[in-house]
């Protein structure tokens, strides 16, 4: 029975079907133990209303591993037990490198399902947002990318995740770089887009196929779901990694969320957060109420993806000239070396190399602000030496500030590098 609305209740219901209220289920734990007499269960790492995950060693192996178990109370649920098989069979065939890898399952002497799972380290998409507020649109869609490669793979099996949401979003850490790679995790509740009779045999009072907030339009009324609905629900995801916030944050509760959907648009994430026009238009198409005004697949959002960071590029990714090494006080024949060594290349300092790097769209810029080369600075002449002396001239103020300048491009990051130079 629901302590708030008394509403009696399946003696496992993990919610309750009139106010939706989470119940807590005291269960027995297994750290300490050795399960099935191959993993040495070494703490509790997440614990739900069907099962938990903990952190293992392999005995066989020593490696340590996650190992998900689903409630040995609940194994004799046929349709949880069927659940729990069909999400060991399609983990089993899913072998991209942004989805959890499955390792082995089996089922202990007392009846209790599991999977042994790639341990991963980092945390979920969702203490992310949490602890540092919204993601820089980039980062965003980086992720989504990632998380379009697991879908990309899902879907051309016919596999539906239907609950993708932060928390199903792993960002593990490596520790070799300390690199991130998205994982996409959970496939609990994933379906194929050819099963009949889903919601009828996997569905009971006090259990919901999706988390609400998440849920696109096709699935808060009860009709069928296919990859369209992970699109909704990615973009959904999308969304609250831009602004912090889901795009009907103030609908509380499944009427409420279904009126919003079926009569409201979402506020453009622009409004509430620094992005491009163009991600505007990405999420928004992912968030259609109707599916066949969303994206088709997941290859057309990672192409649309592309057309965005090449459009908007960051400057690490703009193309570079690189000159050749330059001996003696030759300036050789690139007019652009001539126009920012010129100056400098008048016997004042014999350059014995320069190696630069400059993005070509600032170099253009940085060339219409000088004077167009002298013959005698693009061509190379020997070092002219003072009368009745073997030194050089000292540099004139003209000469000190073209190196000071090619000295702050190049501390900026803008142009790297190397000039050696004799007085």
């Amino acid at each position: 029975m629901c302590p708030t609305c008394q509403i009696s209740l399946e003696p496992d219901a993990a919610f309750c079907g009139g106010c939706g209220r989470a119940l807590r289920v005291r269960r027995a734990t297994l750290v300490g133990s050795v399960f099935d007499r191959r993993y040495e269960i070494v703490e509790k790492l997440a614990v739900g209303g069907f099962g938990a995950i903990y952190r293992a060693v392999d005995l066989t192996s020593g490696k340590q591993i996650a190992l998900k178990v689903l409630h040995a109370s609940l194994a004799s649920d046929r349709s949880l037990a069927a659940r729990f098989r069909r999400e060991v069979d399609i983990l089993g065939r899913l072998c991209d490198p942004h989805t959890v890898t499955a390792l082995g399952s089996g089922q202990a002497k007392d009846g209790t399902l599991y999977i042994a799972l790639e341990l991963l380290h980092g945390e979920g998409l969702d203490q992310r947002v949490h602890d540092d507020g919204p993601l820089a649109w980039r980062r965003a869609l980086e992720i989504v990318r990632e998380v379009c490669s697991s879908l990309a793979e899902a879907h051309a099996l016919g596999v539906v995740h239907r609950d993708l949401k932060p928390a199903n979003i792993f960002l593990a850490r490596s520790f070799d770089d300390l690199s991130e790679r998205v994982k996409v995790i959970d496939f609990g509740i994933a379906k194929q887009e050819d099963a009949t009779g889903d919601n009828a045999d996997l569905t009971r009072v006090g259990q919901a196929i999706g988390t609400l907030d998440y849920m696109a339009p096709e699935q808060l009324v009860g009709t069928s779901c296919d990859r369209r609905t992970d699109i909704y629900t990615l973009g959904v995801v999308a969304y609250e990694m831009l602004t912090g916030q889901r795009p009907f944050a103030d609908a509380s509760g499944p009427t409420s969320l279904i009126t919003a959907l079926l009569t409201r648009t979402p506020t453009a994430p622009s409004r509430l957060a620094e992005v491009v026009p163009e991600v505007d238009a990405l999420v928004l198409r992912c968030l259609q109420r109707d599916p066949d005004d969303r994206y088709a697949n997941v290859g057309e959002i990672v192409d649309a993806i592309d057309a965005i960071f090449a459009r908007h590029p960051r400057l690490a990714d703009l193309p570079v000239r690189r000159t050749a090494t330059f001996e003696g006080c030759a300036l050789g024949s690139d007019p652009a070396i001539a126009l920012a060594f010129g100056a400098i290349s008048d016997a004042d300092l014999e350059i014995t190399q320069v190696d630069i790097v400059v993005p070509l769209p600032l170099l253009a810029a940085f060339e219409a602000t000088l004077p167009q080369p002298r013959v005698d600075d693009v061509l190379p002449r020997p070092p002219r030496m003072a009368t009745g002396t073997s030194r050089t001239r000292r540099p004139s103020r003209a000469h000190v500030t073209t190196i000071a300048i090619a000295a702050a491009i190049a501390l900026s990051g803008i142009v790297v590098g190397v000039v050696t130079a004799v007085i």
